[in-house]
C-alpha cells in the first residue's frame, strides 16, 4: 500500500512521530478486514485521504517522494503539517537525500548569541 503505515504513525500518533519519508503509494486503509466492526466512520478514518480533508492537521512534518496521489494529499494538508515532495529516481530509493531532509527537518534553529 506504498507509504500507508508511515503517514498513517506519524497523523494519527504526532506526540511519538515527528515527520513521515513516504514512498509513492495509496494512502486508503490497506485491503484486509476492517477493524471497524462495521462502523462507516471508523473505517473513513482509516483512509488517510480522509483524514487529512476532515481532521484537524497534526504537527508533522511529510517527505512525499513520488508523485501520483501524494500531489493531492499534499494539497489537502495544510499548517501545522508540513509536507515537502522530491522526485527520486524511478525504482530506487535514494536514501541520501531522504536523509538529508530528515536531518535538516528535525534539526533545531539555530541559536544566536
Amino acid at each position: 500500500s506504498g507509504g500507508y503505515c508511515a503517514l498513517q504513525l506519524a497523523m494519527t500518533s504526532s506526540e511519538s512521530f515527528a515527520l513521515a519519508a513516504v514512498p509513492p503509494g495509496g494512502y486508503t486503509a490497506p485491503p484486509g478486514p476492517a477493524e471497524s466492526g462495521g462502523s462507516p466512520q471508523i473505517r473513513a478514518q482509516d483512509n488517510l485521504s480522509w483524514l487529512v480533508q476532515h481532521q484537524p492537521m497534526q504537527p508533522i512534518s511529510v517527505l512525499f517522494t513520488g508523485g501520483g496521489t501524494g500531489r493531492a494529499f499534499a494539497t489537502a494538508a495544510r499548517p501545522p503539517m508540513h509536507v515537502t515532495q522530491i522526485r527520486l529516481a524511478p525504482g530506487k530509493w535514494q536514501l541520501a537525500r531522504v536523509f538529508d531532509w530528515i536531518g535538516s527537518t528535525l534539526q533545531p534553529p539555530a541559536v544566536r548569541s
